[in-house]
């Protein structure tokens, strides 16, 4: 199998949308040798924050010496940056090569009746990536959850620290109406005996989770604001007794400092495995973190930014970050359908002098005449090119404005994906 001809198969088993539950990732799993047991993990559940956190967990790792495998989800503009060893892209011969064991072992276990149906297009990559850190011999993996954590298919793993980084209302169809049931299926992710580290998130999830770590006799931990102190030219967390000092990240936003603390606390508490790492090597690991579309600088002349916030709480923290910008502000803006799109423009439209809204090429992608139905309107601008909204937006902003691109990770990735094909970065006055 090409690499080619392995996009062309996962792009098959979309139609096989969103499975839950662990059995018959188990079964092929165990057809496949188990690959999960054989290396050391984080895992990492939530419902904002988790891509950052674990961008910082592995550089921290990979400081420190260790061979490293990071599971992320979803990818931006190439599907191999979901999967990563020692911060590298896995080449594309190794992606079609377990690709194609994983489409063999898939057949012969349907054509025995051991499965009654194929993978998903999120259990063969997940599945890819723990057999890939196994041939790999890496030390430790970093590994994001897909969606939710009781129930994902990720959740195979024993690993040796679960962190919930928050939890806040996403994916309610698939996790639950309150914050009691999400809390619950993020919190499935705990492991007996182990460290359930909790990030910034409301009082009534961290009492959920707090039950669900007991349950489970988990060594819970919650992480609080107040616990974080800002000292000269760096950071200090105070908690559990223990003081851990952390630069200020590269990563823009107020919430990256409370990503960048939760990554140095689930190092520190790695040391009680066994392994070695220094609040210097937290410091380097953390100031070399890089983690695209997440508040990326596109450009200035006007300042360009594109963010994947694409729910309710990651546009609240997007917009504390753009109060902190001066200038002429407009929004690109677009969402999918199933997104709470009126609540999430009412949290920005203070902050902009004007929005100019697009789609994207999907099925759940919203249209002009969703746009105008939501917001009661017979007339908005509206683009069917997202590189067009975004060209049009940085000269109307001017350049002393802002201009800020969010609302869908497709949006996101498109728009990387257009620039790096140009080969062109938004620096001046136009693209």
């Amino acid at each position: 199998m090409t690499f080619n001809q392995s996009l062309k198969y996962l792009e098959k088993l979309t139609v096989y949308g969103i499975k839950t539950g662990l059995n018959h990732t188990k079964i092929i799993a165990k057809e496949l040798g188990n690959p999960q047991n054989f290396f050391p993990s984080v895992l990492i559940g939530g419902t904002n924050g988790k891509g950052s956190t674990s961008a910082y967990i592995e550089s921290i790792l990979r400081e420190s010496g260790y061979k490293t495998g990071l599971f992320t989800s979803p990818h931006l503009v190439d599907v191999r940056e979901r999967i990563r060893i020692n911060g590298r892209l896995i080449s594309r011969l190794l992606f079609a090569s377990g690709i194609s064991k994983i489409e063999e072992v898939s057949i012969k276990m349907k054509s025995s009746a051991l499965i009654d149906e194929s993978p998903t297009f999120f259990e063969v990559l997940t599945l890819l990536a723990f057999l890939i850190f196994k041939e790999e011999k890496v030390d430790i993996a970093v590994v994001e959850v897909g969606m939710g954590g009781k129930n994902d298919c990720t959740n195979i793993l024993e690993p040796l620290i679960s962190l919930v980084t928050n939890v806040s209302y996403d994916h309610q169809q698939y996790l639950g109406k309150s914050i009691k049931e999400i809390a619950k299926e993020k919190g499935g992710i705990f492991r007996e005996g182990k460290w359930a580290i909790v990030g910034i998130t409301s009082n009534l999830a961290v009492k959920h989770l707090r039950e669900e770590a007991k349950r489970c006799r988990a060594k819970f931990l919650n992480l609080k604001k107040r616990e974080i102190k800002k000292n000269e030219n760096c950071f200090l967390l105070k908690i559990d007794g223990k003081e851990i000092a952390f630069p200020e990240p590269p990563l823009a936003g107020n919430h990256q400092i409370e990503n960048a603390a939760l990554a140095a606390l689930v190092c520190d508490k790695l040391t009680e495995s066994g392994y070695r790492i220094s609040n210097n090597e937290i410091k380097k690991g953390i100031e070399k973190s890089r983690w695209e579309g997440r508040l990326q600088k596109l450009g200035e002349n006007p300042l360009t930014f594109i963010d994947g916030a694409h729910n309710v709480d990651g546009i609240k923290r997007l917009k504390e970050f753009v109060k902190t910008l001066k200038g002429e502000k407009i929004l690109v803006f677009t969402a999918l359908k199933d997104k709470p799109i009126k609540k999430m423009v009412k949290i920005l439209e203070p902050l902009f002098n004007e929005i100019l809204f697009t789609k994207v090429d999907m099925k759940r992608a919203t249209t002009r005449e969703d746009f105008q139905r939501i917001f009661n309107k017979e007339k908005i601008i509206f683009f069917e090119d997202p590189m067009e909204a975004l060209e049009k937006a940085r000269k109307k902003a001017g350049k002393d404005g802002v201009v800020i691109v969010c609302g869908s990770l497709y949006l996101t990735g498109y728009i990387l994906l257009k620039i790096k094909n140009l080969k062109k970065r938004l620096w001046g006055s136009g693209l």
